[in-house]
């Protein structure tokens, strides 16, 4: 689950950040089989290995194609058609006490 803000939207017309440029602030969940725990059989009865649950924190940049100005009505329509669509980008994740570097992240 991903939540992206566009600082350039809060701020006046003069400023350096363009408005298609968001911070996004992700969230993900590891090792996460049951709702509220793991199981510990599978439907035929046999033993199911242990598997450890974390939730991950993501920092990232993305791109709110919506936000882009063009003069094509095509590309309107393919920005505000795909709009909703993630970019993958380089990211930040954190979890358990530590941080790790994606280049690529959705």
């Amino acid at each position: 689950i991903w939540l992206s803000l566009s600082p350039g939207s809060f701020m006046n017309q003069s400023s350096f950040l363009p408005k298609w440029l968001c911070v996004s602030f992700g969230y993900g969940a590891h090792g996460m089989l049951g709702g509220m725990g793991n199981p510990l059989l599978d439907d035929l009865g046999n033993n199911l290995p242990s598997i450890e649950r974390y939730p991950q924190f993501y920092l990232s940049l993305d791109i709110d194609l919506t936000k882009i100005e063009t003069r094509s009505a095509f590309l309107r329509t393919v920005f505000s058609a795909v709009g909703f669509l993630k970019i993958p980008a380089p990211a930040i994740e954190f979890r358990k006490g530590s941080s790790e570097f994606h280049w690529l992240h959705y």
